[in-house]
């Protein structure tokens, strides 16, 4: 099922690819042109697009949710790997048991979660302070209901270093969080017709051409270069 954007931007590839076979058409009635006595003197037919309006009916099927944001999955698994590893150390363990670790995941999960909501505008390193300021309270907590199996309780202090050391060496950006995602559209005719009218919508647009062409220059220190510049 296409979404909104993949369908009009279908169309308009679908145009651009007309406008280059007319070019190609109109490069071959060229050559005949030139090789016929009298036509020579004539002007070669060439098809340019003036206006192109569409009146364009799809029914809305589906909202697609946008992304998460935060911290991406790869870096999400670093992240929740060397956080278990560095407090199983300062527990003296090889690992975390796996209940434990379990929890640990989680808390570093809802906090990488809160952090797409609130990175948008502000320094990395204060986001990755906050972040680790808040999962590491969490992990304390968790670590707390934990402690007879763990025989012995780490400061919540030794937990906020551990998370932002992990934290700062795996996190070099944070996505903010996307709003909606793509609309999951409807444009067979065919399937058109069996739509309630409350889901159905008509875009009408008027399509403009523009042309682009190579153009050559030469520089000061006499050098030669090609642009593809506005006609």
């Amino acid at each position: 099922m296409p979404t909104l954007d993949e369908y009009l931007g279908g169309i308009f590839a679908s145009l651009t690819q007309a406008r280059m076979l007319a070019d190609v058409q109109a490069v071959k009635v060229a050559e005949q042109y030139a090789r016929h006595d009298l036509l020579r003197h004539f002007a070669v037919p060439h098809l340019r697009f003036s206006d192109v309006e569409l009146t364009i009916p799809v029914a809305i099927e589906a909202v697609q949710s946008g992304s998460k944001g935060g911290i991406g999955t790869d870096q999400r698994e670093a992240i929740r790997g060397g956080v278990a590893r560095g407090l199983a150390q300062r527990l003296g363990l090889r690992q975390l048991p796996g209940q434990v670790g379990a929890e640990v995941s989680s808390a570093i999960d809802s906090g990488i979660d809160r952090l797409a909501e609130r990175s948008p505008g502000r320094p990395l390193n204060e986001s990755l302070d906050e972040f680790a300021k808040e999962v590491a309270s969490d992990i304390h907590k968790r670590l707390a209901r934990a402690e007879p199996a763990l025989g012995q309780r780490l400061e919540v202090d030794s937990v906020v270093e551990v998370v932002r050391k992990i934290a700062g060496e795996h996190v070099r950006e944070i996505a903010p969080a996307g709003g909606l995602g793509g609309l999951q559209v409807v444009a067979e005719s065919h399937r058109l017709r069996e739509q309630r009218p409350s889901d159905m919508i008509v875009i009408k647009m008027s399509i403009s051409e523009e042309g682009m062409e190579w153009q050559q220059m030469e520089m000061s220190d006499g050098r030669t270069e090609r642009k593809l510049l506005p006609e």
